[in-house]
């Protein structure tokens, strides 16, 4: 989950006052080393125990913040998550998280790691998902491994060649090895429409640190009707 949404409007101001301890710790470090450069040194210990004593502050309030984050994400997942086990036949037996809230399903990506290099999460969304129709993309995905590794290739390398692309940050040539060897595999999301039609999409990137169009967007598989792909940034 992402703790952005469990950080109410208070949480966010007291983020202020917290920043603004830390300024105050900065700006008491600079007066500290000052009068003990002046050898001012009962003044230097009275500053000292106040840079400790908002120090102690700091830490505490940074604690009971990332406590109180904690409580309320698990207080979410007691009150709208739950596990819900799948037969894949050949895949195993999978273990979504449900939220019945978000009307989301999640599927870690270690749990298919033995299937396809990395792995990758499943995302799926929808009122009405048929598991069956979800597994289908899985096996899709898992079976057509080399097909969509080609096409995306092919695209990174035509982006690369664009966008002059030629080496990497270390100097080392970008060719069709490379760029396989570079490819990352993230999420696999499955959406079902009011309509009960669902359709896929594959999400991934580069393993670089290039500052391109695809680091900016990552890259896309879209799984189309006919069995074959389209490939795209964004």
């Amino acid at each position: 989950m992402d703790t952005r949404e469990f950080r109410t409007l208070s949480d966010r101001i007291w983020d202020v006052f917290l920043f603004s301890g830390c300024l105050l710790l900065i700006v008491g470090a600079v007066i500290l080393g000052a009068m003990l450069l002046t050898m001012r040194f009962a003044a230097a210990g009275i500053v000292l125990l106040v840079d400790i004593l908002l120090l102690a502050f700091e830490h505490y309030a940074m604690n009971r913040d990332d406590r109180r984050i904690r409580e309320r994400k698990q207080a979410y997942r007691d009150k709208y998550c739950s596990t819900v086990s799948v037969d894949g036949g050949e895949l195993g037996e999978l273990l979504f998280e449900r939220d019945t809230k978000k009307n989301i399903l999640i599927l870690s990506r270690e749990q298919l790691k033995d299937h396809f290099s990395g792995g990758f999460e499943i995302y799926v969304e929808g009122d009405s998902t048929d598991m069956e129709v979800v597994l289908n993309f899985i096996r899709r995905t898992i079976r057509d491994r080399k097909i969509i590794v080609e096409g995306l290739t092919e695209y990174v390398r035509e982006v690369y060649l664009d966008e002059g692309i030629t080496e990497d940050e270390n100097g080392e040539h970008i060719d069709e090895d490379y760029i396989v060897k570079k490819l990352e595999f993230d999420r696999l999301e499955v959406y079902t429409d009011s309509g009960g039609k669902s359709s896929a999409s594959l999400s991934g990137g580069m393993d670089v640190n290039i500052m391109d169009h695809i680091s900016e967007h990552g890259l896309t598989t879209e799984f189309k009707d006919d069995g074959t792909y389209e490939h795209y940034s964004g």
